[in-house]
C-alpha cells in the first residue's frame, strides 16, 4: 500500500519529535558527538580543579578510547596540574586544546627507588594503538621544581609504545626532564617496523631533558619545522628507523645536550633511505649530525643516507666527541652543499665515538660541493682542527667531489688523500649567510 503524502509527514514529525525527546533527556555532562571537553571553569564535560587533574582528562581519554574518532579538548586559560603514569591514549583519538592549555607535571619528589624508562605524562593504552593526534596546546615538565634527574631517569611527556600512524603537530614542550616525544614499535630493537607513519612538525620543543624527538623502530617518517633546544641528549634522534626526512627544523643545545640530529643503527636490521635537509644546526655541545652503527651485520645493512643543505654552525662546544658531521659503520652516504662552518675539531669526521665499533670495512662517504670552513681548536683535545678528517682510515674512506675546504686552525684535511677537485679558497659569505645563528 502506498504512503500518502500526508502520511508521510506525520511520520517525519513523529521522528523528529523522538530525536528531540532523546537529546533534551542525555545527562548534562553526556559529550556532544565526537568531541568531549576537559575545563577548569565548570563549562567541560569533564571539569578539573588544579588538583589531580590527570583524574578528569583520563576520564574523557577512556571515553574517546570506548568511542572512537573523538577528540579530547582541553580549554583554556587553564593550567592543568597532572602526575605522570596517569593519563593513556587510545587508537583514533586526537587530543587537542586551546593555546593557553597547559599540562604541568606537578610539583612533588620523583625519584623512585629505581630509574624506570616508562614513565610519563601521556602515553598509549595498549601496545598496538594506532591513528593518535596532538596538537594545539603546551606540555610543562616542570623541571625546575620537579626532584628527579633527567636524562637516564627519564620523565618523557609523550611516550607512545607499540603506536603507529602517530602526528604531532603545533604543540610546545617545555622544561621537560625525558623526550618530549618518544614513538616506538615492538618489544624487540632487532626489528623495522614498516609503515609507521609518524608525523612530527610545527612544534616548539624548549629546553628538554633528554631528547626532543626519539623514535625507535618505525618507519614512514617526517620531522619537520621544528624548533628544537635539548639540555641532555639528542634534538631528533633516530634508533634503527628507515624511510625517513628531517627537514626544515632549528636545532640547538644551548651549550648542553648531545648532538643536533643523531642517525643510530645496530644489529643486523637494514636501514636505508633517510634523508636529512635544510635543517639549521648550531652551537650543539658534541656533533651537529652524527651518524653511526655498531654491532653484528653487512655494510650493506646500513645504507642511503643523503645530507644536503644544511647549514652547521659552531657545534662541539664542551666534550671530546665534537665536530659538524661524525660518521661510522654507514656505506654510500652522500653529503652535498651543506654550508660546515666554525665547528670545533673537525668540520665532517670518519671517526669512532664513545667508543662504538662499527662491523666490517669498505665504508664509502661522498663529500660533494660543500663548504667547510672556519674549524676551530678543540678546547679539551690540545687544539685540533680539520677541516676533514678520517680517523679510521683502515675501514672508512671518504670521496671529496669539488667542496671548498678553507681555513681550519690546523690543516685542511687529515688521512684524506681524494680531494684533487676541492678548492681551499675563502667562500666570502655574504651578511645574510653570516646571520643564519645569531
Amino acid at each position: 500500500m502506498d504512503i500518502s503524502r500526508k502520511q508521510k509527514i506525520k511520520i517525519y514529525i513523529l521522528i523528529l519529535i523522538f530525536l528531540i525527546i532523546i537529546f533534551f533527556t542525555l545527562p548534562s555532562n553526556s559529550p556532544a558527538a565526537s568531541i568531549v571537553y576537559v575545563s577548569g571553569d565548570g563549562s567541560g564535560n569533564y571539569n578539573c580543579d588544579g588538583t589531580d587533574d590527570h583524574v578528569q582528562i583520563q576520564q574523557a581519554l577512556a571515553y574517546a578510547a570506548s568511542n572512537p574518532g573523538t577528540t579530547v579538548y582541553l580549554k583554556g586559560p587553564f593550567t592543568y596540574n597532572v602526575d605522570p603514569n596517569k593519563m593513556y591514549v587510545g587508537s583514533h583519538t586526537t587530543i587537542t586544546g586551546d593555546s593557553t592549555a597547559v599540562v604541568k607535571l606537578k610539583e612533588q619528589d620523583y625519584n623512585f627507588p629505581t630509574p624506570s624508562l616508562t614513565r610519563a605524562m601521556f602515553q598509549a593504552n595498549s601496545g598496538s594503538t594506532h591513528d593518535i593526534t596532538f596538537h594545539g596546546f603546551t606540555i610543562d615538565g616542570n623541571a625546575v621544581h620537579v626532584k628527579l634527574v633527567s636524562g637516564n631517569d627519564h620523565l618523557n611527556m609523550i611516550q607512545l609504545l607499540g603506536s603507529s600512524n602517530v602526528t604531532v603537530y603545533d604543540m610546545t614542550f617545555k622544561n621537560g626532564l625525558g623526550d618530549a616525544v618518544k614513538v616506538k614499535q615492538g618489544s624487540s630493537n632487532n626489528y623495522v617496523h614498516e609503515n609507521t607513519n609518524i608525523h612530527i612538525y610545527n612544534n616548539t620543543i624548549d629546553k628538554i631533558g633528554h631528547d626532543g624527538v626519539y623514535l625507535l623502530c618505525v618507519s614512514n617518517i617526517s620531522v619537520h619545522d621544528n624548533f628544537i633546544s635539548c639540555r641532555n641528549n639528542a634534538g631528533i634522534r633516530l634508533f634503527n628507523c628507515k624511510n625517513a626526512e628531517i627537514f626544515d627544523n632549528e636545532v640547538t643545545s644551548e651549550n648542553h645536550g648531545g648532538a643536533g640530529i643523531e642517525i643510530q643503527k645496530t644489529s643486523a636490521v637494514k636501514i636505508n633511505n633517510i634523508e636529512i635537509y635544510n635543517n639549521n644546526i648550531y652551537n650543539i655541545r658534541t656533533m651537529g649530525i652524527w651518524i653511526y652503527g655498531y654491532g653484528t651485520y653487512d655494510k650493506s645493512a646500513a645504507t642511503g643516507v643523503h645530507i644536503h643543505h644544511n647549514t652547521i654552525r659552531g657545534n662541539g662546544l664542551y666534550t671530546d666527541e665534537v665536530g659538524g658531521i661524525v660518521i661510522q659503520g654507514f656505506d654510500g652516504t652522500l653529503i652535498e652543499n651543506n654550508i660546515i662552518d666554525g665547528n670545533y675539531r673537525v668540520g665532517v669526521a670518519m671517526k669512532s665515538s664513545y667508543d662504538y665499533v662499527s662491523p666490517g670495512s669498505g665504508y664509502v662517504t661522498i663529500l660533494r660541493n660543500n663548504i667547510i670552513t672556519n674549524t676551530k681548536p678543540d678546547r679539551r683535545a690540545g687544539g685540533t682542527a680539520y677541516g676533514v678528517s678520517n680517523n679510521l682510515s683502515s675501514t672508512h674512506s671518504f670521496v671529496m667531489e669539488y667542496n671548498c675546504v678553507y681555513n681550519p686552525c690546523q690543516s685542511n684535511y687529515n688521512n684524506v688523500s681524494s680531494h684533487k677537485t676541492d678548492i681551499n679558497v675563502d667562500p666570502l659569505f655574504t651578511g645574510e649567510q653570516l646571520s643564519i645563528t645569531t
